[in-house]
């Protein structure tokens, strides 16, 4: 698709390195960005909710297969978060960010 200079953007004090992300785009130019990785999920077999919800004491591949769904779950709720925030500010891309560009890869979804 197209490569933007994030240097050059409005949002360019939103960039913090490599990384999955999506964008608002309005007049050709990224005017936020919400990066995948900043949810909050990183549930392992390991933790309390995991354990709790495989009815568990140890790990298991029960608790493995909970914290991945708990994972799973909290993604989804900042990815519909993140994109109906970006949505309320233009036209919602995706894309890969590294170097201080932002690869645009597809659209996800019109304002």
């Amino acid at each position: 698709m197209k490569i933007y200079d994030m240097q050059k953007q409005p949002a360019k004090s939103e960039y913090k390195g490599a990384g999955w992300a999506w964008a608002a785009m309005k007049d050709d130019q990224i005017v936020a960005i919400r990066y995948m990785d900043d949810h909050t999920g990183c549930f392992t077999g390991y933790c309390a909710e995991a354990l709790h919800r495989a009815n568990r004491t140890r790990c298991c591949k029960a608790s493995e297969r909970a914290a991945q769904e708990m994972n799973r779950e909290v993604f989804t709720a900042w990815r519909t978060q993140a994109r109906s925030e970006l949505a309320e500010m233009g036209t919602v891309v995706i894309g890969m960010m590294s170097c201080w560009n932002f690869e645009v890869t597809r659209k996800v979804k019109e304002h």
